[in-house]
């Protein structure tokens, strides 16, 4: 159990990190629509609704 915590906040940490590095490059309303896509095309694929469901839980 501990194990799978730290990966999610491991993964947690890395995606924030990437975004906010992406809204210092690109601004942060290009950020915000370029991740609504994301999630979107992820949500489509099922398997990233899943994982979206579990870090949501965990937070």
């Amino acid at each position: 159990m501990g194990a799978s915590r730290e990966a999610v906040v491991w993964w947690v940490t890395m995606i924030t990190a990437t975004v906010i590095a992406l809204a210092f490059l690109f601004g942060f309303g290009n950020v915000l629509s370029s991740l609504n896509l994301i999630f979107v095309g992820v949500g489509s694929s099922g398997a990233g609704s899943v994982v979206v469901g579990v870090v949501s839980g965990r937070l």
